[in-house]
């Protein structure tokens, strides 16, 4: 013990509500999981298609576009790599 008090290890006992270590199963252990089958409040209802919201087209354009720049600008990148460079390196001192 020095002056910041006693060190608590993790996971040791306690009893407090956020000591899931010590929870028989543990953390994933089937006492500790919520049922209801509902995700982000959004029930499902067998064929009805849910309404987006209105930012979900602005996300997905965005997202479409920055996956075509990304491959675009990969394939038009110049080629750098050394052996390329020695190649015409090559070239250039055998047609001198």
């Amino acid at each position: 013990r020095g002056a910041a008090g006693p060190r608590r290890r993790y996971g040791a006992g306690g009893g407090d509500s956020g000591d899931v270590i010590n929870k028989p199963g543990g953390f994933f252990s089937e006492g500790l999981k919520e049922s209801g089958g509902v995700l982000y409040n959004e029930t499902h209802v067998a064929g009805v298609n849910r309404k987006a919201e209105s930012w979900e087209a602005i996300y997905w354009g965005t997202m479409a576009t920055c996956l075509a720049v990304l491959v675009v600008g990969g394939n038009m990148k110049p080629d750098t790599s050394i052996i390329t460079w020695a190649r015409q390196e090559a070239e250039r001192r055998e047609q001198a």
